[in-house]
């Protein structure tokens, strides 16, 4: 009886240590959301409140109707709601930012943000172009605090257990890389009005297509590369549905040139689906992912491909906002993918792929 009581409180003890908000853990992170219009403010407005590794302390958003809608809606105190930056930055003092409007805004609310001690973590892309996203950069190191940049593709653990088998050696040196980003169109899915009054933009946006997808392209290529600069970049762009998406590109074709290797983007809003799936093709062996778990290996001299599972992420670098909080506590660095220096190079590569299909020539990027 005793050895069994001895087990339990063993157990019990053993749940408390795992547990990162037990007894001697820190403190929630306090997080002010800044902006509330991009659709994807509902995977944290979503996010249950009871994982308690985060507290969202202030709202700002300069549409206060949005904001009563969406605040409503996600059980949230309507007194947290603040129309003016740098009045919520000096009253709640939050540890982080998350930044949910369009991506121009991203250069003016970061540097407020930084200027302030908060971390950010903005949706992607960093920013429209190459001068905004130095700029923000520099705040933030200049400030001490981290600046990420969130995609949905960072937390696919395929694309980690790819990366896993090409750091290994197993496909061989990476000769070509193919990305098939996209949906039907931001419309055809129902993309909510306020995302879509700046997401077809082409100054808030920084493009369509080009921008909206082509950005995952080019932060999985820059990854799988190891932050290699491409020699150059060259993009093809479209308005297939003209009468839908009259001011942006809703198809682009990217082709980032490196020394020994090319990456495709294939970024576009005229899938018959949804797809976010990588292909990479080694001088040895070749990978495609499947979902966001599965990936299938063939590799030379095998008769047929093989199908793997990935391993989970480890919880501090399995979702956006745990990883956020991670990094804000020091327990963590930002990992590749949604470094400051990947996404800087992101945003260089868009730069020359709106470049390149305005002119229809090659951009070569400077060493």
């Amino acid at each position: 009886m005793r050895v069994h009581a001895l087990l339990v409180l063993l157990v019990l003890l053993t749940l408390q240590a795992a547990d990162p908000l037990s007894a001697g853990a820190a403190e929630p992170m306090r997080v002010a959301v800044v902006g509330l219009s991009h659709d994807h403010v509902f995977g944290l407005l979503g996010r249950p409140r009871d994982w308690g590794d985060l507290e969202i302390v202030a709202v700002y958003e300069p549409d206060r109707a949005l904001a009563d809608e969406r605040m409503r809606g996600a059980g949230l105190d309507a007194n947290l709601y603040y129309d003016d930056l740098p009045t919520l930055l000096r009253e709640t003092k939050p540890e982080a930012a998350v930044l949910f409007g369009g991506i121009r805004a991203h250069h003016e609310q970061t540097l407020a943000c930084v200027a302030a001690g908060a971390a950010v973590m903005v949706e992607k892309p960093l920013a429209t172009n190459l001068a905004d996203a130095r700029a923000m950069a520099a705040a933030a190191e200049d400030a001490g605090v981290a600046l990420l940049t969130n995609y949905e593709t960072t937390w696919y653990r395929n694309l980690r257990g790819m990366k896993r088998q090409i750091d290994a050696g197993d496909q061989g040196p990476t000769r070509r890389m193919v990305f098939r980003m996209g949906h039907p169109g931001p419309v055809e899915i129902g993309c909510r009005q306020p995302f879509l009054d700046w997401l077809l933009d082409p100054v808030e946006n920084g493009g369509g297509a080009v921008t909206d997808f082509g950005c995952y392209g080019a932060n999985l290529a820059t990854w799988l590369m190891d932050g290699q600069r491409p020699l150059s970049v060259s993009c093809v762009t479209k308005r297939l549905k003209p009468d839908v998406y009259e001011r942006v590109d809703d198809d682009a074709t990217i082709t980032i040139e490196y020394p020994d290797a090319v990456a495709v983007v294939q970024a576009s809003w005229n899938w018959p689906h949804s797809v976010k799936d990588a292909a990479l093709y080694g001088a040895t062996g070749q990978m495609t992912s499947l979902g966001t778990e599965k990936f299938r290996s063939w590799r030379q001299g095998e008769a047929r491909p093989i199908e793997l599972a990935a391993p989970e992420l480890p919880a501090s670098d399995a979702e956006p906002f745990a990883h956020l909080a991670a990094v804000v506590r020091g327990e963590a660095e930002p990992n590749a993918l949604s470094s400051v220096e990947n996404n800087l190079l992101v945003v260089e590569i868009l730069d020359a792929a709106r470049e390149s299909a305005a002119t229809g020539r090659r951009v070569r990027l400077q060493p």
